[in-house]
């Protein structure tokens, strides 16, 4: 398993996600959750446009290059607009609560640093409709169309003798496409303030 602080997500799926959204293709990633960012230095090693990004650096680990430690709720690396992908399958502020401030802060954040047309991916367990609820209710606020896809490697890793290899890997994402637009981050951060607020309020009328 590739280790974050949140969900567990293998190298084989990983590399999946990378395949099916053009990362291996030339379009820049930020693994949000890298873990000891093995699976980033090796997509770097590849001269792939690939940074991560890890709450807690391992306490013997020398710094790695490309990976970031740090929060996405603090802050994140990149311009706005610098990213084609980001992947949020890590850190303890994606385990709280919906429309909690510090998540959607973070989803603020790493909204504002995708590209007009970019994704924002995140990995669910496939029988969790929860969850996947979860995170389509708080993207439905952000400019862009959500979609739960189930990826497989299939036919493809057939095709190639990947199987072989590497078995044959599936693995859950919610993927909010953002509008072709450019949106700043204030925005960004104005209807995650909104939404937020809507949800105080709803709770202390209830």
């Amino acid at each position: 398993m590739s280790e974050g602080s949140g969900i567990n997500v293998t190298t084989g799926q990983l590399n999946l996600i990378a395949r099916r959204y053009g990362v291996f293709t030339g379009s820049s990633l930020l693994d949000v959750g890298c873990g000891d960012g093995a699976w980033v230095s090796q997509l770097r090693k590849r001269s792939l446009a690939v940074q991560g990004l890890e709450e807690r650096q391992q306490a013997s680990a020398a710094p790695v290059d490309g990976i970031a430690v740090g929060s996405p709720a603090a802050t994140v690396p990149g311009a706005a607009q610098s990213f084609d992908r980001v992947l949020f399958r890590g850190t303890s502020v994606r385990q709280a609560t919906a429309f909690q401030p510090e998540l959607m802060i973070a989803l603020a954040n790493l909204g504002s640093v995708l590209k007009p047309h970019g994704r924002l991916l995140i990995p669910v367990a496939a029988d969790n409709q929860t969850e996947i609820e979860k995170w389509q209710s708080m993207l439905s606020i952000f400019p862009g169309s959500i979609r739960v896809r189930q990826l497989s490697s299939g036919i493809a890793a057939y095709l190639t003798l990947a199987f072989l290899f590497g078995g044959n890997h599936r693995v859950t994402v919610v993927d909010l496409n953002v509008q072709d637009k450019q949106v700043s981050r204030l925005e960004w951060h104005r209807l995650a303030r909104e939404a937020v607020m809507q949800r105080m309020r709803k709770n202390e009328a209830a």
